[in-house]
């Protein structure tokens, strides 16, 4: 079902079928005549919103009153979402491949499991976001603080030799 211009509830076949069964009953239970049913029927089928289509139903009691969809209520809004798993995956890549030679490494993949533990958590509050981007901060950031020790030891052991 979709909303019209004028705020009134535009109905489906399936609705209008619903209506129609109604009718059929009514009939077979001797509240209406052929002619009723058949004028009534032909306004059920021509109906375009839910007002003309329960009006084919008048003089009928409730209980022929069948239940329509529910009005479309739009698509569910957006969660709120979060861009730290995106922030620890560049800054995990970025320290794992060039901060080694800088020694930014070190601080970069400090950063980077940071900002992934928050992305993760802020995940688990239910923000919007990638659970792997997160992790894959995290690891990235791992390998350079590797990297940074690597680099430390490295220059340790040519320095003492």
């Amino acid at each position: 079902m979709v909303m019209d211009a004028g705020g009134r509830i535009l109905v489906s076949d399936a609705d209008r079928e619903a209506v129609v069964a109604q009718l059929h009953a009514a009939t077979v239970e001797g509240r209406l005549t052929l002619d009723e049913f058949g004028e009534r029927t032909s306004r059920a089928y021509a109906s375009r919103t839910r007002a003309d289509l329960t009006a084919a139903l008048d003089g009928l009691p409730w209980s022929y009153l069948p239940t329509l969809a529910p009005p479309y209520a739009g698509p569910p809004a957006p969660r709120p979402s979060t861009s730290l798993p995106l922030a620890s995956m560049i800054v995990g890549i970025v320290s794992a491949s060039v901060g080694a030679a800088m020694f930014l490494s070190g601080p970069m993949g400090i950063t980077a499991i940071v900002l992934g533990i928050l992305g993760l958590r802020a995940l688990r509050r239910g923000k919007a976001g990638s659970r792997g981007m997160a992790i894959a901060g995290i690891i990235t950031g791992s390998l350079g603080i590797v990297a940074t020790a690597g680099m430390i030891l490295l220059i340790v052991v040519a320095s003492s030799g």
